[in-house]
């Protein structure tokens, strides 16, 4: 049986992956959101993910690392993007959104850093 949350999220995923850019506003809870993330990723392995920071992603991130780590979700092909970043922060400091997309998900799945762009707050790109 599906619910109510799960149609919410399969229609957001129609309605987003008609075109060639796919815009997916997620916020339903953690394993809806992931579910939405997770057929993304195995539909089109070499996606990019626009990736949010603050609280209300953690624990879909935490679902994500989750079923890499133990039901084999790939994440080696997929480039992410995060566009927020403090000003004058390094990446490598405990309050930058470098540091907290690393400590909550790319350090948790096997994407290749490389393919993740998060803005430095020290003025370069």
């Amino acid at each position: 049986m599906t619910t109510d949350a799960q149609k919410r999220a399969q229609k957001k995923y129609d309605e987003a992956t008609k075109g060639k850019w796919r815009m997916i506003h997620l916020k339903l809870n953690k394993e809806t959101d992931a579910d939405v993330i997770e057929k993304l990723v195995r539909e089109k392995p070499d996606c990019t993910l626009g990736l949010a920071t603050g609280s209300s992603p953690v624990g879909m991130y935490q679902e994500l690392a989750r079923r890499c780590k133990e039901e084999g979700l790939d994440f080696s092909k997929v480039h992410s993007v995060n566009l927020d970043e403090y000003v004058g922060l390094e990446p490598t400091h405990d309050q930058s959104y470098r540091y907290f997309m690393n400590d909550n998900l790319f350090d948790h799945i096997n994407i290749d850093k490389a393919n993740t762009y998060v803005a430095k707050g020290t003025g370069d790109v």
